[in-house]
């Protein structure tokens, strides 16, 4: 999710995209392994003991024009929905929500999203992993979806230290994904990532593989002139709403 400059390293040739529906024999149901997190929205406001409603160090980031702020949130029918708004508030522009896991970080497992993003220029859509570390640069994007171009996901992995920092992205594209809800998945190993989207294995990194336990982050950003996303025009509408159905995470036993 950041935005600051990196080298951006293809670390291990990654997998061809899977033109077969095979779901990951790891998915959920599967025996041998776990529920150790979810969170299926089923209540009428966000549960404060297993999230927080910002990011884990504060409510901005970087050049990203919104502020993040707990009314942004909101759950009706089991699912999660984060809106953003052209509201202007502690000297931001817009309004927007996130959610950081409260008193849980994982190491290897498998952790799943099922969300509809929405379109349009300057939204940012994300589900991610991150290490809390001062010299670390551990970072693991399950997804990141930009609603200038909703055909099209991106898989990343950062790594190395702030200092040096190293980038490896991967691509993928299908028919528009602010068009329903689709399921974007992580499956963590030791020496390994594989990214599935919808049951569909996208990419396996092997190299640069993390081993620090990290936090779950969901938000949806409002970009900036300067930000990846660029910045919403004339035709961004708002509110826009970024809709999570659940978010789990399995361990083996």
């Amino acid at each position: 999710m950041g935005d600051t400059p990196v080298t951006v390293i293809a670390s291990a040739a990654p997998d061809p995209v899977s033109t077969s529906a095979t779901t990951d024999p790891r998915a959920p149901g599967r025996p041998g392994y776990r529920l150790v997190f979810d969170d299926e929205f089923s209540g009428s406001n966000l549960n404060t003991a297993r999230w927080i409603a910002s990011l884990p160090w504060g409510h901005t980031n970087h050049t990203e024009q919104q502020y993040y702020e707990a009314s942004a949130l909101s759950q009706s029918g089991g699912v999660l929905t984060i809106t953003a708004s052209k509201r202007a508030t502690h000297g931001k522009p817009y309004t927007s929500g996130a959610i950081s896991s409260k008193n849980f970080r994982f190491a290897y497992g498998y952790a799943e999203i099922r969300a509809q993003v929405p379109a349009g220029d300057g939204l940012w859509s994300a589900f991610w992993l991150l290490a809390r570390s001062r010299t670390g640069n551990e970072e693991a994007d399950i997804m990141e979806l930009l609603g200038s171009d909703p055909n099209k996901g991106y898989a990343v992995l950062h790594y190395g230290t702030m200092t040096n920092k190293g980038k490896w992205l991967g691509t993928y594209r299908q028919p528009d994904f602010s068009n329903g809800f689709h399921t974007f998945a992580l499956d963590w190993q030791p020496g390994s990532m594989t990214w599935y989207v919808d049951g569909v294995k996208r990419y396996k990194v092997t190299r640069n593989v993390p081993s620090s336990a990290m936090v779950i982050i969901a938000n949806l950003t409002v970009g900036g002139p300067d930000s990846w996303s660029g910045a919403p025009d004339r035709y961004t509408p708002f509110p826009s709403q970024y809709k999570i159905d659940y978010i789990r995470v399995y361990q083996p036993r």
